[in-house]
């Protein structure tokens, strides 16, 4: 009985007989009843129910059921296991993996399934127990002969589902716990020849491999580095674990006296009328298995673990595989039951490191090792991440007392705020409207020139005139000159030179004369009152044109000296001359100087 969604009231022309006004109180009686049953179930907490659910049609009520994920539906659960092709290991099939049993079948395809509680549920098809005879009481197990199906002899395959009472209750509790999770078997097979270089000795000698190669699967010398010192006394050969990862990820067997090798070859003595093949299980004086790997303890002539004629150093010799290509007269198999300790859920039995930084080792030594007494450390050297990653606050250093990182500011980019400084570097990024260099950065400066003032004039012949502008006048009728001061700053750089800039006005047209230059220069006392300097007025000449054509009356003109090196502090005298006698003055009016600037520069 499940919810009737559509009340089916009567409609306005439909006949009507004993049934027809019933018919909606029916549906309306039926849906209390339902939703009662929901509220009692909820009510205890006996049953959890996964309702409405599809399954497949042939189901009934009782069968235990299971998921299967190809179908999206339930289905009839049966009692199955599988086997690990890579290990042997015995495993539950997922058929066995019962979720429930069927509680309510509302049509063909759809169904409550009681996933676990108490409640009443007929169990008959289930347990094929006949309609007329009540379901003993006890404990029911998964068939492996029938799908759907319970039994309560314990099957070999041990799936319990439910207990049933004598009143056609029942007790729904399935477990996924993997029944074979205490008792696992595996068989692996095992390469029978050398991962190296062997040469069949004479009879009677003994084998050795040359050219070891850890990286081949097959058997290594005892003595090989991959196995770090852990080969037993008398042991010749030792097998490649580390190239069989789905052995080595589950040895060593526990316990070791569960484990067992069975080889099959034939004798090098091998003849028609008699055989020597080795067989059946390899005793403890010839194999030895330890926590630490498979032993072989014998290289004596014929007793060894590939064939005794095999010549790798030979392109006509052959493998165990070529001699035997259907596999029947070599074979070595690894077989061991691995036992599951009540521990073996609640304490570690092996540790991996999944990042390379965490570095997992032997106690006391540096050879790595996954189970035993560990040590565990941090490798900090592999601790880079992204190489692009701007900011200012990074880690600078490693507290080992406190285990605790420092941070602190670093610079993550330079970048210019003036058209004189140079930056290069190893990498640049255009940030916004600035090139922004990272890396080794290199940073020069641009020749750049300042402006200096004059400070004290001193005229010879020279006049102050104030029309049309203020000017220092040269007249054109008698030798004239003046001195003017410049003064170079304390923190000019190193390298310094300067130049001296008039701007001249010509008083009428025509050819302006040269005008002669010259300059001394007084250094500044380096150590204070304690070292006087001698100081000398000596002109040095230095070239500069004034000579320049004005179609009219007050014209100006701008000229610029040579340049001439300088030191911080320096006093600069120029001197400026006019000699209107002179071939080389036709100017015949007077000339003036309106404005003098010193240009220092600074070297780049």
């Amino acid at each position: 009985m499940g919810m009737e969604r559509y009340i089916k009231f009567i409609k306005e022309g439909e006949p009507v007989s004993p049934g027809t006004p019933n018919r909606p109180l029916q549906q309306i009686d039926q849906n209390v009843n339902y939703l009662l049953d929901l509220i009692n179930a909820a009510q205890l907490g006996s049953t959890v129910y996964a309702r409405s659910q599809s399954v497949d049609s042939t189901l009934q009520v009782g069968q235990p059921v299971w998921l299967n994920p190809a179908t999206a539906q339930f289905e009839a659960a049966y009692a199955a296991t599988d086997t690990d092709s890579a290990t042997g290991y015995l495993t539950v099939a997922e058929q066995a993996q019962v979720w429930g049993i069927v509680a309510e079948k509302h049509n063909a395809t759809l169904a409550d399934i009681l996933l676990f509680g108490y409640a009443e549920i007929d169990m008959h098809v289930a347990t094929d127990t006949a309609p007329a005879d009540d379901v003993s009481a006890g404990t029911w197990y998964l068939s492996g002969a029938s799908a759907g199906k319970l039994t309560r002899q314990q099957p070999p395959v041990s799936v319990p589902v439910c207990k049933t009472d004598l009143s056609g209750n029942v007790f729904v509790n399935p477990s996924f716990v993997d029944f074979l999770e205490n008792h696992r078997h595996y068989v692996f097979e095992l390469e029978m020849e050398p991962a190296g270089t062997v040469t069949p000795p004479s009879p009677g000698g003994t084998h050795s491999i040359t050219a070891a190669d850890s990286s081949q699967t097959g058997w290594l010398p005892a003595s090989d580095a991959v196995f770090n010192g852990n080969a037993p006394v008398g042991a010749k050969f030792g097998y490649n674990l580390s190239q069989n990862p789905t052995l080595s990820a589950i040895y060593p067997p526990i316990p070791l006296q569960s484990a067992a090798i069975q080889m099959q070859r034939p004798s090098i003595y091998d003849h028609l009328n008699e055989r020597k093949s080795y067989g059946e299980q390899l005793m403890d004086d010839l194999v030895v298995i330890d926590r630490n790997g498979i032993w072989w303890l014998s290289d004596c002539y014929d007793e060894v673990p590939w064939p005794t004629d095999l010549d790798t150093t030979s392109s006509i010799s052959e493998s165990y595989s070529e001699c035997d290509p259907q596999g029947k007269s070599y074979s070595m198999r690894f077989y061991y039951a691995r036992v599951n300790f009540a521990t073996d859920n609640t304490a570690v039995a092996s540790l991996n490191s999944k990042d390379s930084r965490l570095v997992i080792t032997c106690e006391g030594t540096d050879k790595p090792a996954t189970n035993g007494p560990l040590d565990i450390d941090l490798d900090l050297s592999f601790m880079v991440g992204g190489l692009a990653e701007s900011g200012y606050s990074v880690f600078k250093s490693f507290d080992s007392t406190t285990n605790t990182f420092d941070k602190g500011p670093v610079a993550s980019g330079v970048f210019a705020t003036s058209n004189n400084v140079l930056l290069t570097g190893s990498e640049s990024q255009v940030v916004g409207s600035n090139v922004v260099y990272r890396g080794d950065i290199g940073i020069g400066v641009l020749a750049s020139a300042a402006e200096l003032h004059s400070q004290l004039v001193r005229l010879d012949g020279v006049i102050e005139a104030n029309y049309p502008v203020l000017y220092l006048g040269f007249p054109n009728d008698n030798a004239s000159s003046y001195v003017v001061k410049f003064e170079v700053p304390a923190d000019a750089p190193v390298g310094s030179t300067f130049s001296f800039r008039p701007r001249i006005i010509g008083r009428t047209a025509g050819t302006l004369p040269p005008l002669s230059t010259s300059y001394y220069t007084a250094g500044r006392p380096t150590d204070g009152l304690n070292t006087p300097i001698t100081v000398t007025q000596s002109y040095t000449s230095i070239p500069m044109t004034t000579v320049a054509t004005l179609v009219s009356a007050n014209q100006a003109v701008e000229a610029t000296s040579d340049s001439f090196a300088v030191t911080a502090g320096d006093i600069v005298y120029i001197k400026l001359e006019r000699d209107p006698t002179a071939a080389s003055d036709s100017y015949a009016g007077e000339l003036g100087i309106m404005q003098q600037i010193g240009i220092l520069s600074s070297p780049s």
